[in-house]
């Protein structure tokens, strides 16, 4: 996979390299959950009293096919739970130590309705779709827009939660929506007939079809996450980040996220299996309104052979960048560090630092475990967690 490019299907978003361990730029930083424009693991947005708790059993359980099987059935059975959605953030570039007026950037991507309670619709979309996002509208007929609200997202998995109102749909006059049903990507084989339904180029929904390619996949995309997912030669294009994947029966089994894009390289495509977009729904929807700690760091991971290439004293989590006023930032963390446990578990990835992390509390005090300077001996900081606070706007 090294030789090739994979592309988000909306967008990609740069980042700066950090400090070497012994000389500069190393390392590309990879976020993962832990830097704070790369989203959150749990909302702090308000919500409905009475929201759901996530996916229901319904949803999520291998239901009769709603269409007969033809492509045409399929189609009309599962659109109108899929939205389109459009993004508005805003930029301020920079060149050389010149600040350029702000401009505002606008983007495209889909989402998935997958619940709804007495005051709201929840939808399921990618991260990076909305990631930074000052304003979001959705649209079931990409005729009429309703504003949405940001609700929670676990950026190392690329997946993200937005609600809107009953009352914003009725004034939109949106009304002909459905609730996705969600079938169990566990039992997908390949060679299984699928489609592909997202908003397209921003230009409203369309339809692709393919089948299975490959299962398990694991990727890296540009934006530095690793992800295990549904391979398909049904056409994912700029547009279709949090669409779906409908099998057969009409039902959802995958979030469609990412293309490969290379020379010669046609019909790869990347979606997350629906049972890991349950899960990970599930632990946004129950975090919501919860102080999540931040440590306020920059990461890429050091494997066995980027310690050898390099020279470095250990595998672990190389600090490429620490952001200021962080816990991280005042307990003394630096650019460079070298960081191999948390409170004393061993951490080698982003994923194994973010559930150590997630064990703790806002305001609790962690040791931090790292090499420093090329010495051979590690030293040990402590630092107090913070609290992550919303980079989206909406």
């Amino acid at each position: 996979m090294k030789a090739f490019k994979v592309l988000m299907a909306i967008c990609v978003v740069s980042a700066s390299f950090g400090a070497g361990w012994r000389a500069g730029g190393l390392f590309a930083p990879r976020t993962g959950g832990l830097a704070p424009q790369t989203g959150y693991t749990a909302a702090e947005r308000d919500v409905p009293s009475r929201a759901v708790s996530g996916f229901g059993e319904r949803e999520f359980m291998i239901s009769s096919a709603q269409g007969g099987g033809d492509s045409v059935s399929i189609v009309k059975g599962a659109a109108n739970s899929v939205v389109s959605i459009n993004v508005k953030s805003e930029t301020t570039p920079y060149f050389g130590g010149w600040r350029a007026p702000s401009r505002q950037l606008e983007s495209a991507g889909s989402g998935v309705i997958f619940s709804r309670d007495d005051g709201s619709v929840y939808i399921v979309t990618n991260n990076h779709v909305i990631n930074g996002a000052s304003e979001v509208s959705v649209s079931v007929d990409d005729k009429n827009s309703a504003a949405a609200n940001f609700v929670g997202s676990d950026s190392a998995n690329d997946i993200a939660v937005i609600s809107v109102s009953l009352e914003n749909l009725k004034k939109a006059g949106i009304t002909d929506y459905s609730i996705a049903s969600f079938g169990d990507s566990d039992k997908l084989e390949v060679g299984e007939r699928v489609i592909a339904i997202g908003n397209s180029y921003g230009e409203g929904k369309s339809a692709t079809e393919g089948i299975i390619s490959a299962l398990g996949k694991d990727f890296e995309t540009e934006s530095g996450a690793m992800l295990s997912a549904i391979q398909t030669d049904a056409a994912i294009n700029p547009g279709n980040s949090g669409g779906a994947l409908v099998n057969s029966a009409c039902q959802v089994v995958g979030i469609n996220t990412a293309k490969l894009a290379a020379f010669a390289v046609e019909g790869m495509g990347y979606s997350i299996p629906s049972k890991k977009v349950k899960s990970i729904v599930d632990d946004i929807m129950n975090q919501r309104g919860k102080a999540t700690p931040y440590l306020g760091v920059l990461l890429a991971e050091v494997d066995a052979r980027t310690k050898e290439l390099y020279g470095l004293p250990s595998t672990g989590l190389y600090v490429s960048e620490v952001v200021p006023g962080s816990g991280a930032a005042e307990g003394g963390v630096r650019s460079g560090d070298l960081i191999t446990e948390f409170n004393g578990s061993r951490v080698e990835t982003q994923d194994q630092l973010t559930e150590a992390i997630s064990k703790t509390a806002v305001g609790e005090t962690a040791a931090l475990t790292l090499y420093r300077n090329g010495a051979d001996r590690t030293t040990t900081v402590s630092i107090v967690l913070g609290k992550r606070e919303p980079a989206n706007k909406f």
